[in-house]
């Protein structure tokens, strides 16, 4: 009597584990191929002015690499397993089968792609808010103990608005929405093209406690 085939399926055939802490690939890598996650998670660090930001966190069911796969594209991304993590394996030609098998694959990966666009862009956004912060906290700080002192004990800065937006090399709208928030706090005051920063010693304690928050 003949038993039953006791071959793999294609799920375990292209199946592998990364341990805890180690890097499925580098940004800028070339690859062709893509994972799905069976068990486990992954982090999504993104190279951002030199530094590696975890800017998302992939767990069971998700997949990442498929831009490499569908665009021969490098790698945009680095991705460590944040603990023991299985994965499938796809290739091309596996891929092509499996959207020939399933055209809802397909589906809900236009879907996933899309909600971790957003999601992803989000966070970058914010990244990239926090370090402007840190960048005009410090150029603050170093231009209001070179400034002008007034009677009342308030420095005048010695940069104006443009000034700050050439040094951090973004739009005076935006620097002027991060100033803004700093007028909101109570630490300076907006006077046409003129900043002053009022309170020098809760700046400070604002700035100390901002920078230790959000360091990268």
């Amino acid at each position: 009597m003949t038993g039953q085939p006791t071959g793999r399926s294609m799920a375990d055939k292209y199946t592998k584990t990364v341990k805890a802490g180690q890097v499925f690939f580098f940004e800028g890598d070339s690859a062709d191929e893509m994972y799905i996650i069976k068990s486990g998670s992954v982090s999504v660090y993104k190279r951002i002015q030199n530094i590696d930001n975890e800017i998302a966190t992939l767990t069971t069911g998700d997949f990442f690499g498929e831009m490499s796969l569908l665009l021969n594209e490098h790698r945009s991304a680095t991705i460590k397993a944040k603990e023991d993590t299985t994965v499938v394996v796809i290739n091309k030609s596996t891929f092509s089968e499996m959207i020939r098998e399933n055209s809802n694959i397909a589906v809900k990966m236009i879907e996933k792609l899309a909600d971790r666009i957003k999601q992803t862009d989000d966070r970058l956004k914010k990244i990239m808010e926090d370090r402007v912060l840190i960048a005009l906290l410090t150029i603050l700080e170093d231009s209001a103990l070179k400034g002008q002192k007034t009677a009342d004990g308030k420095l005048i800065l010695q940069e104006s608005l443009e000034d700050l937006a050439r040094i951090v090399s973004l739009p005076i709208i935006k620097i002027d929405e991060v100033l803004k928030k700093f007028q909101k706090s109570g630490f300076i005051e907006l006077h046409q093209n003129q900043i002053i920063l009022k309170n020098w010693k809760s700046f400070m304690e604002f700035k100390k406690t901002y920078i230790t928050k959000y360091r990268f």
